[in-house]
């Protein structure tokens, strides 16, 4: 990619496909600035939730480390059941970060069955990083 800034010529080598996670810097969200963040983000498409039947079941663990490779740090602690993951960061648009954040719920009864929740200001945000952990992420096999 070949553009010009201020009579300066830049360029840029691409690594296609180009992901919303390539924008993505993780972060750790205390709890009271998590909640009260998720409170105010209305529903589709800044919140996209979606269940999802995956092949194998999938670990905390292995959640953990899914979401982290997708650029998303995880935010431990926040979700009364432990067996949830809950992951934050800030996609780094034009040098304003929009907070995205991430709850994946393991049903206990049955943990191919999970619920995907993200949710940010940002209506493209949400069902990009939506779309990336869902086809991309949980349908690959756990680690």
């Amino acid at each position: 990619l070949a553009y010009t800034v201020d009579g300066t010529p830049v360029n840029v080598r691409l690594r296609f496909p180009v992901t919303v996670s390539k924008f993505m810097q993780p972060v750790r969200v205390a709890a009271s600035e998590f909640f009260s963040r998720w409170k105010t983000v209305a529903g589709p498409p800044q919140k996209v939730q979606q269940v999802l039947q995956t092949a194998q079941a999938w670990s905390v663990q292995a959640l953990e480390a899914m979401v982290q490779a997708f650029g998303l740090g995880v935010c431990p602690g926040l979700d009364p059941n432990p067996s949830n993951v809950v992951a934050a960061g800030n996609f780094l648009d034009s040098g304003n970060p929009v907070l995205c954040m991430v709850r994946i719920e393991v049903d206990a009864a049955n943990p191919h069955h999970l619920r995907l929740t993200v949710a940010s200001h940002n209506e493209i945000l949400s069902p990009a990083m939506h779309d990336l952990l869902a086809k991309t992420g949980l349908r690959g096999h756990p680690q």
